[in-house]
């Protein structure tokens, strides 16, 4: 799956975590899980198009 898609379905099953009808101890679990998970993968995103844009910058500075 990719980290988008990812990013996408872990913001609707945040999304939807209220109305499902779990005890609120799981609903707390399962906030804390997803949250972190979509922190981690947001910052490898972020990373990733970071280290793009320094590679794009250093083949361009030799034109």
């Amino acid at each position: 799956m990719k980290r988008e898609s990812l990013v996408f379905f872990l913001g609707l099953v945040l999304i939807l975590l209220p109305f499902l009808g779990i005890p609120s101890a799981w609903k707390q679990i399962g906030y804390i899980v997803l949250g972190f998970i979509l922190a981690l993968v947001g910052y490898h995103l972020r990373r990733l198009a970071y280290i793009r844009a320094v590679k794009d910058r250093a083949g361009t500075k030799g034109v």
